[in-house]
């Protein structure tokens, strides 16, 4: 009998799958230890990888138009090299956090962008590549309210078991001082 060629026979040798080469982002991302957390995971939130990390362009005789910065400026920013920087644009937080527009010392920037830990008194939402600052906005607003709902829900369930156990604990109390029970 013949077995299928995609099963493995006890003398048969193991294969080993490729090794995947990291990329350039995700190697850089590695290089700063402070922001390596578990199995590469980020354990701290820097403005380098909020979404809403934006450069505003100022051009004469023109509106400031405000861009979300690009994966491979992040990657610089992230080592602190701000080099990308135009001198007609200005760095800032789209949700208003801090602006490099008011009174903001440039120096800082490495400071401000990546050592900064932005804890739950900030607007961090991580970084998704192509979306809109708008619609982060609003998807940021959908899941807050999303949350709050799911905790009143929790909150409301756990109501529910008190009072039904409360009921189940008096009927049971109730029934054995008036002998309800059959046996």
């Amino acid at each position: 009998m013949k077995l299928p060629s995609n099963k493995r026979t006890a003398g048969s040798p193991q294969r080993r799958r490729p090794r995947e080469r990291p990329s350039r982002s995700q190697l850089i991302r590695g290089a700063l230890d402070g922001h390596q957390g578990v199995n590469g995971l980020r354990k701290q939130k820097a403005c380098f990888d909020c979404h809403f990390f934006a450069r505003t362009s100022h051009i004469s005789g023109a509106n400031p138009m405000v861009n979300v910065v690009l994966d491979s400026e992040r990657d610089k920013a992230r080592l602190g090299d701000f080099g990308w920087v135009r001198p007609e644009a200005a760095l800032s937080c789209y949700r208003g956090v801090w602006d490099e527009g008011a009174n903001f010392d440039r120096s800082q920037r490495q400071k401000v962008i990546v050592d900064t830990k932005r804890g739950k008194n900030c607007f961090f939402w991580r970084h998704e590549p192509g979306m809109m600052l708008p619609t982060a906005r609003e998807l940021q607003a959908r899941e807050a309210q999303l949350r709050e709902a799911n905790k009143s829900r929790r909150i409301s369930w756990v109501a529910v078991a008190i009072s039904l156990t409360s009921s189940a604990v008096a009927y049971l109390a109730l029934a054995g001082d008036r002998h309800w029970w059959p046996f």
